[in-house]
């Protein structure tokens, strides 16, 4: 990867972690990594398959996937958006530059300062999956059933990705509940 069009990357997604009791679900910081946006396409894709693996093994069934791709665009460019109108500055100008290009290769159009400001706080719901890692999580009972599901996933996260630039600190079997 590289360091452009960095963003975040939760190990342990969104469709299993939802249905965790809030001990565990509140405990997700370990597992929030910054990748590059090419990487993350790239892991997500390959994520699915263990997440197809596992649903089969707690239903029997794939999961039936969902088109996100407007989603993720609407939510690409409210992040940019709030990178333009942010008050702190400590984007270098050059950068805004390259983000306010950006912006208008999504739109299709240069926004004015008003439209910047309200694509930036607009809120956006990703479709529905509705269940969906519900039947998973169902399956894990104990607190050590929870720590090798969570581990299950960071140690994938680390096969596939091969990451040169992990924090010091930062180890699959650090996690405890």
């Amino acid at each position: 990867g590289g360091n452009e069009s960095l963003t975040k990357h939760h190990i342990v997604h969104y469709m299993y972690r939802q249905w965790m009791p809030d001990k565990i679900k509140n405990r997700n910081s370990h597992d929030v990594v910054i990748i590059c946006e090419r990487c993350h396409v790239d892991y997500e894709a390959i994520a699915w398959e263990l997440k197809n693996k596992l649903n089969k093994e707690a239903t029997g069934e794939l999961i039936k996937q969902v088109d996100t791709s407007e989603f993720n665009k609407k939510k690409r460019i409210s992040s940019l958006c709030w990178c333009v109108i942010s008050t702190d500055k400590k984007i270098p100008e050059s950068r805004i530059i390259e983000i306010q290009s950006e912006i208008k290769l999504l739109l299709g159009y240069h926004p004015t300062l008003e439209e910047l400001n309200a694509l930036a706080k607009m809120k956006h719901v990703p479709p529905t999956q509705e269940g969906i890692g519900k039947p998973v999580v169902d399956k894990l009972l104990t607190p050590d059933d929870f720590n090798e599901f969570i581990k299950l996933w960071l140690s994938h996260f680390l096969e596939v990705t091969k990451p040169r630039f992990m924090p010091v600190a930062w180890d699959v079997d650090r996690i405890s509940l």
